[in-house]
């Protein structure tokens, strides 16, 4: 009887003394951020492949790679945004090639290659450019997340010849201040979210702007007359801080520069075409533009 007692308590000591201790659960791997900023408020169209490459990378990563936006022009003066870049203030910034003259002039010819942007990374035109913006910025360039959009003349009246357009004043960027003063108008600097309170108050008579894009702002409601066609185009970039982007794993910085990558040369011309006859769709039917 004591035998048969015995047994079992030996069986059962022998299974508790060679279990393995049970392990603590893994904590969660804590993600990437890569903190952005924008030259433009969050909803405005230039930002668009922006929030299309946050989707993807937090997806295609599984979470490990994220995209923190903290804000956009209200954060930062976008004249003024690639040299906080730069300092590594943050790490990623959408904005204009027109912005950062001062740092990078080169940089506005990217404006004036024509084509598609597969076409010019395959001859070495969007490396030329990364390779500028690394020496003279310390910012690497991702890829060009607007395609190449038109910039028409908006006024608050009618111009209908050459003459019009002498004693007004056109907000403009550096760009394309000398087509301004060649017409016989003064140009004005300003940033984009200025623009409708300008005109409003008569600060200024006209501004150029992309075709796409005025209604987001709503200034629609402070022009009268769009002068087409388009006379510049313009292309925005996605930049980011060279360090940061050294910072990251090999595996998440080709997933970052792959996404993107595939973005800006299978989304984002699409995107943007349809976007621009939609809004000139609606400025002639529903708001009586011309």
């Amino acid at each position: 009887m004591r035998k048969a007692i015995l047994f079992p308590l030996l069986v059962l000591l022998a299974v508790v003394l060679g279990r393995t201790p049970a392990q603590p659960a893994a904590a969660p791997v804590k993600p990437v951020l890569i903190t952005a900023v924008t030259s433009w408020f969050k909803d405005y169209p230039s930002n668009d492949a922006v929030w299309e490459l946050q989707r993807q990378l937090e997806r295609k990563s599984g979470g490990s790679l994220k995209i923190d936006w903290k804000g956009g022009p209200e954060i930062v003066s976008p004249f003024e945004a690639v040299d906080a870049l730069s300092r590594g203030v943050f790490h990623m910034l959408n904005t204009s090639g027109a912005y950062y003259t001062q740092l990078v002039p080169e940089v506005v010819f990217l404006d004036y290659f024509d084509g598609p942007i597969k076409a010019l990374r395959a001859a070495g035109v969007i490396d030329f450019f990364d390779k500028i913006n690394q020496e003279k910025a310390g910012v690497k360039l991702l890829g060009v997340v607007r395609g190449a959009s038109g910039y028409a003349l908006y006024t608050r009246k009618p111009v209908t010849k050459l003459e019009d357009f002498k004693g007004l004043k056109i907000r403009a960027t550096p760009t394309y201040v000398p087509l301004i003063k060649a017409l016989g108008a003064s140009p004005v600097t300003m940033r984009p979210g200025d623009i409708y309170t300008a005109m409003e108050r008569g600060v200024v008579d006209g501004f150029a702007f992309p075709e796409v894009g005025t209604m987001d702002l709503k200034l629609h409601e402070v022009y009268c007359c769009m002068i087409r066609p388009p006379f510049w185009t313009g292309r925005t970039v996605l930049l980011m801080n060279l360090q940061a982007f050294q910072k990251l794993s090999p595996e998440h910085q080709k997933l970052l520069t792959d996404t993107m990558r595939n973005i800006d040369e299978q989304w984002v011309e699409p995107h943007f075409k349809k976007l621009l006859e939609i809004e000139l769709r609606e400025l002639v039917t529903k708001h009586g533009r011309k």
